[in-house]
């Protein structure tokens, strides 16, 4: 409940964003996190949402969910820099897709969040190696979806990622995955199931905050003891 909540400015938070946020635990000094974020245009309604879980980056432990779909992907951003600060800085990404493009161009340009993931964080990447916003983000493909559902798949499989969120649980229990061609099903979704509102949004967010992990960085011992900057 929002009431037990001891962090100020992760209360506040949550009482804005009126049960869109669920946290089952709360930042810890020194300590590091995951962020990662699937944009939605935030149409209310069946449409689909923006979501985003936060990860003890120490554990692979989900820790909270940020789930709605009453808010533009421009208020997303705002929603997702307020909670990456109040995780202490959090490693930020977001799925670099229409309408992700709006939420990253927020984030970079508008909001400056210290601490956004870059295609260029990634060890195998072979691109420019200049950190801007056109590779902010994670972009979605054939191989990077790929990768991104195998490592998701392993770490289930060997219990090294955990989720407290029952909506995440059930996501995953309705995703589609080819196993004959070991990729994903372009669809995502069991179309009977899709019908009564079977969404894979959070497990879409989940993924990709196993994904970028491996090489997430923290500028946390660098500010220590620095006044943290809410805004939403």
């Amino acid at each position: 409940p929002i009431a037990d909540l001891e962090d100020k400015d992760l209360k506040a938070l949550a009482t804005n964003l009126k049960g869109a946020l669920r946290v089952w635990k709360e930042p810890m000094v020194g300590g590091k996190y995951v962020i990662a974020a699937d944009t939605a245009q935030g149409l209310g309604g069946e449409a689909d949402n923006s979501a985003a879980v936060v990860l003890d980056f120490s554990r692979l432990e989900h820790i909270a969910t940020l789930k709605t779909n009453l808010i533009t992907p421009t208020a997303f951003a705002g929603h997702l820099d307020a909670l990456g600060r109040i995780y202490n800085e959090a490693y930020l990404a977001v799925e670099r897709r229409q309408p992700g493009y709006a939420t990253i161009n927020t984030l970079f340009d508008d909001l400056g969040y210290p601490n956004l993931c870059h295609e260029t964080d990634d060890p195998n990447y072979r691109g420019s190696i200049d950190s801007t916003v056109e590779n902010c983000g994670v972009m979605p493909s054939i191989a990077t979806n790929t990768q991104m559902v195998e490592r998701f798949r392993e770490l289930c499989r060997t219990g090294n990622f955990t989720t407290p969120d029952q909506e995440l649980i059930a996501e995953i229990a309705t995703y589609v995955y080819d196993d004959s061609r070991h990729q994903l099903n372009p669809e995502a979704r069991i179309k009977e199931r899709a019908e009564s509102g079977a969404h894979d949004d959070l497990l879409m967010a989940a993924m990709i905050a196993c994904f970028v992990h491996p090489w997430a960085s923290f500028s946390s011992d660098e500010h220590e003891g620095a006044t943290r900057t809410v805004d939403w």
